[in-house]
């Protein structure tokens, strides 16, 4: 199921002209053939029916049940095609804004399904005040709105790396910036030899560099301060960037736990072994 809001459908089916059950100027052979070309799909299959077989409803159902990724490659092609047979230089200003917003939502949907979970932004069962923050994330995030969430993107990897230095004894100042705090980090992942390749460190060593940035962004181009917005596209390529890098260390953490479950579980097997064989006879 494609990840669209109600006000995502009223802005497309605006666009595509989608009262009366019809879309754009298409008769029902051509509604056919074009989403045949666009995504090699049948919109007349049985996987499609529904109570009137309508366009509308026909593309309605296609919005039900396929994906992120299928729906925003459908939606790119109508753009295409309004472009090029149906608008004119003279064109009233809304049916560009059709366009655009039509535009921006497939982007957002192929954003979802490049990024996968966004669940990743993940509260603390104990901390009410940082599952808000997280919540209010994935609500922006959900709601196209990835600029919106920037300076709360940035308190949230705050919060995580003290998190992760506290968890693993890591010493850092309370003024400590966010980069430098996810390089206590990085430097106890190095030093203990808690991953197998030199790439993995340089990346994680890069990314010490890309959160310095952050903090620019968070001051300079996020609701932080009174500033002026970061776009729309560049503030979704640091949400990817900071959710993928989420995602390693959570993983990395889940293995490092287990390792460390792994030695005490050994180690105690080892002491009771010791006791058996060497502990104090009962004569």
């Amino acid at each position: 199921m494609a990840n669209l809001t109600f006000s995502d459908k009223k802005k497309l089916e605006s666009f595509l002209g989608m009262g009366g059950g019809y879309v754009l100027n298409f008769t029902n052979s051509e509604f056919r053939e074009f989403v045949k070309d666009a995504i090699n799909i049948d919109i007349y299959s049985a996987k499609y029916e529904n109570q009137s077989n309508s366009k509308a409803n026909l593309l309605r159902r296609f919005w039900e049940i396929e994906s992120d990724a299928k729906v925003a490659q459908l939606l790119e092609c109508f753009v295409e095609y309004y472009k090029t047979f149906i608008c004119q230089d003279d064109s009233p200003d809304e049916n560009i804004q059709g366009c655009d917003e039509c535009i921006r939502i497939a982007q957002r949907l192929r954003a979802n399904h490049s990024i996968g979970d966004i669940e990743i932004i993940k509260g603390d069962e104990e901390s009410a005040d940082f599952n808000k923050l997280a919540t209010s994330i994935r609500e922006d995030i959900t709601n196209d709105k990835p600029d919106v969430a920037i300076d709360r993107l940035h308190t949230y990897m705050g919060v995580y790396c003290r998190n992760l230095c506290d968890k693993r004894g890591i010493p850092y100042d309370n003024f400590t910036p966010l980069n430098s705090i996810f390089g206590c980090y990085v430097k106890h992942i190095r030093d203990n030899k808690l991953v197998e390749s030199e790439m993995t460190l340089r990346i994680l060593n890069t990314s010490i560099s890309v959160l310095e940035y952050f903090n620019d962004v968070r001051n300079n181009k996020s609701f932080a301060h009174p500033n002026n917005l970061l776009n729309y596209d560049e503030s979704f390529l640091i949400f990817k960037y900071i959710s993928n890098l989420l995602v390693f260390i959570d993983a990395l953490e889940i293995k490092i736990e287990a390792d460390i479950a792994a030695t005490k579980k050994k180690g105690a097997a080892m002491k009771a072994e010791h006791d058996l064989l060497y502990g104090e006879l009962p004569f």
